[in-house]
């Protein structure tokens, strides 16, 4: 009998994982609410549960009996996974970490207590005083539910007269009803994707961000290697490890955003799970030559990793809103597309949008993913090609 291995999400983030898992002759079960989500018809067995909760998501692992239990590029269902493999006795993050990792106040509060660099932050509740905190906080600073993902509720404050009006909208996208208000970062925002196993952290890659600025800073493109000077780059790895040691990480991943400022790199938050927006699944391999989505699994089986040496290729990603879906439906991408080292795309014109203005990672239409000798060049190759369109 095959060994199984247990995805919790089946949403369309989780396919690459789901399809590596059956690669390497595993029997996958997978765990969703959502009895469409795209990765089940991929998977050897689906289970109608919901990935948030701990003690469903327990009963399925007790009597499917996995070998590792994994998710990738999502925060919440961390809690889960943790949750059962410490019942199971399988390898994962603590519990205790599961909640640093998803809980952005406690999450802070474990930087600020391992003396990570951090912006400084005020934790809100739902029936706080907002008139009189919004006299006592400094101007501009951000807003942000705990926990939520994918920078919905994210939003930019600017002066005290918008200060309820958008911890409104924060609380709106909260489901405990908190809200954390942290200093506005100025400087390059990147991330760091991290892989631990036995407490030894190994950086895999540094991703570039561009996105679309205040007030809700959506990621609008990717690129990798990052092209920072190797002082900043030093730096960065410094913080990102402090980082995933405040949490507690032992065996698992980690994707460590980080705004590098004029003053040095602050964290802005971490996952304890590889990064989404095609980051892990596409961006890694392509530049780095590191198949990271294997490299977390057989940290959740135990097996020793045994990783090539790294590339440097260059390579990027960029998000499309809704002003590009009726012209790009137009065009023979095919044949352009060759012409500009794209390497995938993928454009969903069943989405409705009703706006090119993004407010979340939802209000996007598409992405393209094309390669050069640096990131910048890949992303230039994007930008070329979509000159294409008008």
């Amino acid at each position: 009998m095959k060994e199984k291995i247990l995805v919790i999400g089946g949403s369309e983030l989780q396919v690459p994982l789901i399809n590596k898992v059956k690669s390497k002759g595993f029997h996958c079960g997978v765990i969703d609410y959502d009895k469409n989500a795209a990765g089940i018809k991929f998977a050897d067995d689906y289970f109608n549960v919901s990935t948030t909760d701990e003690v469903g998501v327990f009963e399925v692992a007790k009597q499917y009996k996995p070998s590792a239990i994994v998710t990738t590029a999502t925060d919440m269902p961390m809690r889960s996974i943790a949750y059962s493999c410490e019942k199971l006795g399988l390898r994962s993050i603590s519990y205790d970490t599961s909640i640093k990792a998803t809980d952005k106040f406690e999450m802070i509060k474990a930087l600020e207590e391992f003396g990570v660099p951090h912006p400084y932050y005020r934790i809100i509740r739902e029936n706080d005083d907002l008139q009189a905190i919004a006299l006592e906080i400094k101007y501009p600073c951000v807003s942000k539910p705990v926990d939520s993902s994918g920078s919905r509720g994210v939003a930019l404050i600017k002066e005290a007269a918008d200060f309820e009006k958008i911890i409104d909208y924060s609380l709106k996208n909260s489901r405990s009803k908190k809200v954390i208000i942290e200093e506005y970062l100025v400087g390059q925002e990147v991330s760091v994707e991290i892989i631990c196993q036995n407490g030894v952290i190994t950086p895999v890659a540094i991703t570039k961000k561009y996105t679309t600025g205040e007030p809700h800073f959506i990621e609008t493109a990717h690129v990798q290697p990052a092209g920072l000077e190797e002082k900043v780059t030093k730096e960065l790895v410094s913080v990102a490890k402090s980082a995933c040691n405040a949490i507690g990480i032992i065996d698992g991943v980690a994707h460590v955003e980080i705004m590098v400022t004029n003053k040095g790199p602050k964290v802005i938050e971490l996952g304890a799970r590889l990064g989404g927006d095609y980051i892990t699944s596409h961006l890694v391999p392509l530049s780095t030559g590191i198949d990271i989505i294997w490299a977390m699994v057989q940290i959740a089986l135990g097996e020793p990793l045994n990783l090539p040496e790294f590339n440097n290729n260059g390579v990027a990603i960029k998000f499309l809103g809704a002003e590009y879906k009726e012209i790009i439906s137009q065009l023979d991408f095919d044949k352009i597309s060759s012409e500009y080292n794209i390497v995938e795309y993928h454009f969903d014109y069943s989405k409705t949008l009703k706006t090119s203005d993004f407010q979340s990672s939802n209000d996007r239409f598409g992405h393209i993913i094309a390669k050069g000798n640096t990131g910048e060049i890949a992303l230039n190759n994007i930008d070329q090609l979509l000159k294409e369109c008008y």
